[in-house]
């Protein structure tokens, strides 16, 4: 049989942007690791799912392709004297604070899953009060003044009631009403700028502050 001459894994963002490659020459190792960054050194987002393409290539020019998807588990990051788990893969139909009225079956499964390892890994932290904060992307971020109005009249009052349904969620899930608050901050705090608008969806998510 004809040696293999290179192998490549390319991993791609839900929305299928290309986020990282990892090759090599030769034959591939038996296990490939990933410190679960991209090209750029952006990490992966909690919850989430990444297409993965793995293609090898013989010494004639022959290729094999195969696919696959990596399930990424609920991040939490330690900040100094806190913990902070971000989700941006629980899903919200349009303009709504509903989980459960989505058009799309597979989101709605996919918020009940996020949502169960969601409260088993808050549960691991019991000694802890969970801040839960909602975040929202700016749709007028060209015009100061129409941000400002969608900030206020639409934006806050709806990371507001998106962070209460998800505190209901939790509270239904075991975790302690007692333990938890909520705040909406609307689009004031961007993990991407407005203005990208392939990465947006990041900017619409969950955030859960974790401190004794």
């Amino acid at each position: 049989s004809d040696e293999l001459d290179s192998w490549q894994v390319r991993i791609f963002e839900p929305t299928g942007i290309l986020f990282k490659i990892i090759e090599g020459k030769g034959t591939p190792p038996f296990r490939v690791t990933w410190d679960g960054k991209s090209d750029s050194g952006e990490l992966v987002q909690s919850g989430e799912s990444y297409p993965v393409d793995f293609t090898v290539k013989d010494t004639v020019g022959r290729t094999g392709l195969a696919h696959d998807e990596i399930l990424v588990d609920i991040l939490v990051m330690k900040e100094g004297d806190v913990y902070r788990i971000i989700i941006p893969s629980i899903h919200f139909a349009g303009y709504s604070a509903s989980l459960f009225t989505l058009k799309d079956e597979k989101e709605i499964l996919k918020n009940l899953e996020i949502l169960r390892i969601l409260a088993k890994k808050l549960d691991k932290f019991r000694d802890y009060a969970i801040t839960i904060e909602g975040h929202a992307a700016y749709v007028y971020w060209t015009d100061p003044n129409r941000r400002d109005k969608e900030q206020k009249e639409e934006l806050l009052p709806l990371s507001k009631s998106r962070a209460e349904t998800v505190k209901q969620a939790m509270m239904i899930l075991g975790i302690a009403e007692k333990r938890m608050s909520t705040i909406g901050l609307g689009g004031s705090r961007p993990v991407v700028p407005h203005t990208d608008l392939v990465n947006l969806w990041k900017n619409r998510r969950v955030e859960f502050i974790l401190k004794k």
